[in-house]
């Protein structure tokens, strides 16, 4: 019962986070975002095109319509079709999601797990050197750039005024082998940049 009622607590505080986020966002992209009439019609187009386009668009109906159709679309995770080319975003999703996961997942789960036994081994030792070391380590990664981490690892592994171990570009998971040659660079930088802020958080955990 104590769960039921946190569940429906949590829900009644998320449902209208969410709809303010979405609101929010689609009044921006609404008002202040590119009309996509004119970039598929291009320059000079007479009433009767734009009319059409907009029509084909759902631009036509009033806003709290294209609203409930945004939400709709979120809720059932359909997208519509890619402008430029013409495939459903559903499926650009599917191809493209597996390949962002195999490049950051790796990165991600080293990077907490690395930033929970630094966090255990400072909580161990609080207010001792190691605690302010581990610390103060958090700190300096927290201030480095994420493009300059890249910059210098790309220096560092990926060309010949360094190891040149590791492909600078390129993409290939044919093989575990193929995959860890590809995947090794992005991942220390993941875990490189986010280590500072995983041990703060955890330590503070």
């Amino acid at each position: 019962m104590t769960f039921l009622v946190f569940l429906l607590q949590r829900i009644a505080t998320g449902v209208p986070l969410i709809l303010g986020v979405t609101f929010i966002s689609f009044l921006l992209m609404v008002y202040f975002g590119p009309d996509m009439t004119y970039e598929l019609l291009g320059k000079n187009p007479t009433a009767e095109q734009i009319a059409q386009v907009r029509a084909q668009l759902g631009l036509d109906q009033p806003f709290w319509a294209r609203y409930a159709d945004y939400l709709w679309e979120m809720l059932t995770l359909d997208f519509g079709d890619s402008m430029s080319t013409g495939q459903s975003v559903r499926s650009l999703l599917a191809d493209a999601v597996p390949i962002s996961l195999a490049l950051t997942l790796p990165g991600f789960v080293i990077g907490n797990l690395l930033g929970i036994a630094l966090a255990l081994a400072a909580a161990w030792f609080r207010g001792g050197w190691i605690d302010r070391g581990i610390m103060a380590f958090s700190v300096i990664g927290m201030s480095i750039s994420f493009i300059i981490i890249i910059i210098a690892f790309q220096i560092l592994f990926s060309s010949r005024y360094g190891l040149n171990f590791f492909p600078i570009r390129g993409w290939d998971m044919s093989s575990p082998g193929r995959y860890l040659y590809y995947v090794t660079v992005p991942t220390l930088a993941i875990v490189f940049v986010s280590l500072g802020y995983n041990t703060r958080f955890y330590r503070a955990v």
